[in-house]
């Protein structure tokens, strides 16, 4: 390809002779622990009209995570490769707020957190504080009947440094 020096020397014509036709292909990594660091933090909102089990506009933490590790168990390149996690602020009442809050105070412990700072009344995650956190992340691999397709999942956030395995959940 040419080298463009400023924008309008482009003219949208493309030579993708010797395309790699594996970029940009996302097959599901094998599931394990991994180390990770956090690429991007937003709260975001799920859709208004709601879901299978949570109330339109609930707000989210969506935190995506780059794998650091080179490799996974099945010697598939994985390094800065994006796992997610979307971790629900459920209302009140809601059948899994404990569970919702539990997921929450244990990611935030182990991106480095204290109960401390987590119990101060009016705290607040700030989500760019959250960008390069290192931690542990315990990923699935699982096949999603919609797109039917293998995802890999976030199941868990451990503090940076823990102990890497092969094996986390999920089929393999």
């Amino acid at each position: 390809m040419e080298d463009f020096t400023e924008q309008e020397d482009f003219d949208g014509v493309l030579d993708l002779t010797g395309a790699d036709e594996s970029a940009g292909t996302f097959e599901a990594f094998a599931a394990g622990n991994y180390n990770a660091m956090v690429a991007k933090a937003e709260w975001r909102r799920t859709k208004p009209e709601g879901g299978a089990s949570l109330p339109g506009n609930t707000p989210f933490l969506n935190i995506h995570y780059a794998i650091q590790d080179e490799m996974d168990r099945e010697d598939m390149r994985i390094q800065n490769r994006r796992v997610f996690q979307k971790i629900y602020i459920a209302p009140d009442g809601h059948a899994k707020l404990a569970y919702h809050r539990g997921t929450m105070l244990n990611t935030l412990l182990a991106l480095g957190y204290t109960r401390e700072d987590i119990s101060k009344k009016g705290f607040r995650v700030d989500t760019d504080e959250l960008v390069g956190k290192e931690c542990t992340v315990t990923v699935s691999k699982n096949w999603n009947k919609h797109t039917e397709q293998w995802d890999n999942d976030v199941k868990g956030v451990k503090t940076a440094g823990a102990a890497v395995s092969s094996v986390a959940g999920g089929l393999v």
